[in-house]
C-alpha cells in the first residue's frame, strides 16, 4: 500500500489563464489527504475511499491498520480502488502527518481538549483556502473508539460533527464523506445572487393599491386602517419585493377590485388587526 509523495499544487493568482479557462477554484483538494488511524474493518476502508473519490479527495494514508485490504475493501470502494492501491501504511501518526502543514483531528466527543472544536463547515471555510499552497491532513480514528487524546494533541485543529448526543457514533466512511463534502463545497466560489429591489415610488403605489382594494372588501378596520397597513408594510419589507413582484401584488389587488365591482358581498373587517 504505497502513497506517492506529492508536492503542493499551487493554483494561486500568479498562474496565467487562457481565454475560456474556467475560474480558478478557491481551494486545491490535491493537497488534501485522509489519514485513518488504526482502521479495523476492510469494508470501511473501501467505503471511505469511495467517499473520498466522490468528493475529489484522492490521497489516503493509514496508521497501524488492524486489517489488510481484502476483496471486500475493493467491493466497498466501488470504483475507488485506485485510492486503495496508492495508499501508504505508517507506524505512527507523526510519520503520516510529517509533510502536512495543517492537521485536523476528527472527534465525536467534546471535552477539555475539544472545547475549541470547529464544525466541519467552519473547518472547511477556514482551511480550504490554505490548500492552495499547503498540504492538509484530515485525521480519523478507529471505528470502535475514535482518536485518542494523544492523537488529537498531535493535530492543530479539532472538528466535531454535530450529532444526536444520545447517538453520536458515525460509521467511519460517513464521517469521511461529511468532512470531504465540506472541503469540496468550500472549493467553489460563493455566488452572490444579484437582486434589484423595487424602488420606494413603486412600493408606495403598490401600497395605495393594497389599501384601496382591502378597504373595498372590508378587510381594513374602518376606525384605524393604517394600523393594519403598517403590519402589511412590515411583512412586505421582510420579503424584499422586486419590481416584478410588486406588479404581481398590484395585479391581485386589481382582481379583488374587479370581483368587488361584480357585486360580491362585503363582510366586516377583522376585529383584531394585530400590532
Amino acid at each position: 500500500m504505497e502513497l506517492e509523495h506529492f508536492e503542493p499544487q499551487s493554483e494561486g493568482p500568479g498562474k496565467k489563464m487562457n481565454p475560456g479557462t474556467k475560474p480558478i477554484l478557491s481551494a486545491n483538494l490535491d493537497n488534501v489527504s485522509v489519514i485513518l488511524v488504526n482502521p479495523q474493518h476492510p469494508g470501511n476502508i473501501g467505503a471511505a475511499a469511495r467517499a473520498m473519490k466522490n468528493m475529489r479527495v484522492h490521497h489516503m494514508a493509514m496508521v497501524r491498520p488492524h486489517t489488510e485490504l481484502t476483496e471486500l475493501s475493493i467491493q466497498m470502494a466501488c470504483g475507488a480502488d485506485d485510492i486503495l492501491q496508492n495508499a501508504r501504511s505508517y507506524d505512527s501518526l507523526g510519520d503520516a502527518m510529517a509533510t502536512a502543514a495543517i492537521t485536523v483531528a476528527t472527534s465525536a466527543r467534546r471535552g477539555r481538549r475539544r472545547k475549541d472544536s470547529l464544525s466541519p463547515r467552519e473547518m472547511a471555510e477556514l482551511i480550504a483556502p490554505l490548500t492552495l499552497d499547503n498540504r492538509v491532513a484530515l485525521v480519523f480514528g478507529p471505528e470502535s473508539s475514535g482518536l485518542s487524546n494523544e492523537d488529537i494533541e498531535h493535530c492543530q485543529y479539532v472538528t466535531c460533527i454535530p450529532t444526536d448526543l444520545a447517538f453520536s457514533s458515525l460509521n467511519l466512511a460517513q464521517a469521511v464523506l461529511l468532512l470531504c463534502y465540506e472541503m469540496n463545497m468550500a472549493t467553489f466560489p460563493k455566488r452572490q445572487r444579484k437582486r434589484v429591489l423595487a424602488p420606494q415610488i413603486e412600493l408606495d403605489g403598490m401600497f395605495e393599491h393594497v389599501r384601496d382594494a382591502l378597504s373595498r372588501i372590508g378587510f381594513l378596520p374602518s376606525d384605524d386602517p393604517e394600523r393594519m397597513m403598517l403590519v402589511l408594510k412590515r411583512i412586505f419589507a421582510r420579503a424584499g419585493l422586486d419590481s416584478r413582484e410588486s406588479r404581481i401584488i398590484r395585479g391581485i389587488m386589481r382582481q379583488i377590485n374587479w370581483y368587488r365591482r361584480a357585486g360580491a358581498p362585503v363582510e366586516e373587517g377583522p376585529k383584531d388587526s394585530g400590532s
